[in-house]
């Protein structure tokens, strides 16, 4: 899936991951009733922490666990700011 993901992040057949994601980010991102900087600076962070390399980073490179890396995404996003 890594190498899938590098060699055709932009390639057509691809449009339908990035669109499911996109979705899944922005119907998270709908669940706090923000506005402006604050829902696109949230959503950014909910977008990043969904990505499969992310998690990748996260579990196989940091060595965490599903729940640790649970637990930084959610630390990620969550924050009042």
């Amino acid at each position: 899936m890594t190498h899938v993901l590098a060699d055709a992040r932009e390639h057509e057949v691809m449009q339908p991951y990035h669109a499911h994601w996109a979705r899944a980010a922005d119907t998270v991102a709908a669940a706090r009733r923000e506005r402006g900087r604050r829902r696109r600076l949230r959503r950014a962070g909910i977008a990043l922490a969904l990505r499969f390399d992310t998690w990748r980073t996260l579990v196989r490179d940091e060595g965490l666990t599903d729940e640790e890396a649970v637990d930084v995404a959610r630390r990620l996003t969550c924050s009042r700011g």
